[in-house]
């Protein structure tokens, strides 16, 4: 799995001991199987928005406290841009009509 998850899921690992749960006991908690929930701890695993909410509710904290910097990984998605941007060919493969979605409501034209 990528980065994120698994810095998301040392993150989520270092909230449930500071909330004083054994990893079977709050898995039981929150109504995920241990194995599961395992797998979310070792960023083996995506999970889904709803189970997010379910565990920052367990935890009694806000997303932002278990999710990893966002500018942290922000780089390395600006990083692939400029990289594309140099290989036409694998640009125009990747990048439909040289457009770049730099959000989830504006596009940039490169062309």
């Amino acid at each position: 799995m990528s980065d994120l998850i698994k810095e998301f899921g040392e993150m989520l690992r270092f909230k449930r001991k500071a909330a004083g749960y054994s990893q079977e006991g709050f898995a039981t908690y929150v109504g995920i199987e241990r194995g599961n929930y395992g797998k979310m701890e070792r960023g083996n695993v995506n999970i889904k928005l709803e189970t997010l909410y379910r565990l920052t509710n367990a935890l009694n904290c806000e997303f932002n406290e278990l999710m990893p910097p966002r500018e942290k990984y922000k780089i390395k998605i600006d990083l692939l841009i400029a990289i594309l941007l140099f290989i036409p060919n694998c640009a125009k493969k990747i990048l439909h009509s040289n457009k770049i979605i730099d959000s989830p409501y504006k596009v940039t034209n490169y062309a």
